[in-house]
């Protein structure tokens, strides 16, 4: 019996989406969706992962806030003056990883937020978002998720 060959072939890809909700004085006060660039470093550690599973230095562990404006390209390496903060890690469903974390109002005050960046626990950064500033002020809390879908 002959096999079929399919006039196609899936292509994978990789999206994500940040999402931030801002409280002032334990309010929200502005709800924040927006899509993300993964930039080449985090392909190349999705690819290694594939054949390492044992290697947990590309483990995604940290969401950055910085104060750059240059446009996300994917040869971004950083941000600058960069504030780090853990992720906890959900999987919603088969093919989502969810990665949670929290600004608290003592935590980047003063900053005006422009940048954010994921960031595996080898120091490589997955993805970028560059966006219009948040200013960080002390009654501000940053609640997010950044979602990457396959």
């Amino acid at each position: 019996m002959e096999q079929s060959t399919p006039n196609h072939f899936e292509h994978v890809g990789v999206t994500g989406t940040i999402r931030l909700e801002i409280h002032r004085d334990g309010q929200p006060v502005e709800h924040i969706e927006e899509k993300n660039l993964v930039v080449n470093n985090g392909k190349t550690n999705l690819c290694r992962l594939l054949g390492d599973a044992s290697s947990s230095t590309r483990e995604i562990t940290e969401v950055g806030f910085g104060i750059g404006t240059a446009t996300a390209a994917v040869t971004d390496v950083g941000l600058t003056s960069a504030v780090m903060k853990s992720v906890t890690t959900s999987f919603p469903t088969a093919t989502t990883v969810q990665f949670d974390f929290v600004l608290e109002k003592a935590e980047g005050n003063g900053l005006a937020i422009t940048e954010f960046g994921l960031f595996h626990q080898n120091g490589n950064m997955f993805s970028r978002r560059v966006r219009s500033a948040i200013n960080k002020a002390s009654d501000m809390r940053i609640v997010g998720s950044w979602t990457i879908s396959f």
